[in-house]
């Protein structure tokens, strides 16, 4: 529907959508309510993502870290935008501050299939984005150690200081691990 059709139905529209909303408590919920129902029937004025990505022309071949199988490479895309956030803006009571919109768009795919939103300084590298949003599967293997080979999962106190002081100490645990891990003079194993 283009915008001059919506002005001809505007009166049915605001009849419909009073009848429809009026249950809402607050007035701004039923005004809300109506502008969203409005911007769903403009043609090509739906709000979508896709208009940020430029097209895989634009993408980066990324290669983020080693994995088993070899080097991990995609291709990305990061462009600055702002958020679109009703709650973030009341938050910041004006403008939102701009962000980092990472696409990552496998080959083959006609759009990108996965999202990241970073509030990241403007001048950080694509690359560095693309090693900050892949460092999920660190953050799983951590936890995972934490549950299996510390005992995280093992506390079956019924006072919080006893869960407090079991997840200290795991934790402690967990650090001297990553430093041993980490440090260079590090035997490594036979």
């Amino acid at each position: 529907m283009r915008p001059a059709q919506l002005a001809e139905v505007r009166a049915d529209l605001l009849a419909f959508a009073a009848e429809m909303f009026g249950s809402l408590p607050r007035c701004d919920q039923r005004r809300w309510a109506e502008t969203y129902l409005r911007g769903l029937m403009l043609d090509g004025r739906r709000k979508s993502i896709e208009p940020l990505a430029a097209g895989a022309e634009a993408t980066s071949d990324i290669a983020w870290r080693e994995g088993t199988r070899g080097t991990m490479r995609e291709r990305f895309l990061a462009r600055r935008c702002r958020p679109a956030n009703i709650g973030l803006r009341r938050f910041h009571r004006s403008e939102l501050p701009l962000a980092w919109l990472l696409a990552q768009w496998p080959e083959g795919e006609s759009e990108p299939t996965k999202y990241w939103l970073a509030d990241l300084p403007a001048e950080t590298t694509l690359f560095d984005l693309v090693r900050l949003a892949k460092l999920r599967w660190r953050i799983e293997q951590d936890y995972r150690e934490l549950k299996d080979a510390l005992g995280l999962d093992h506390f079956e106190g019924r006072s919080f200081r006893g869960w407090h002081h079991h997840v200290t100490l795991v934790s402690l645990a967990h650090g001297f691990l990553t430093l041993q891990r980490l440090s260079p003079k590090a035997d490594a194993p036979a």
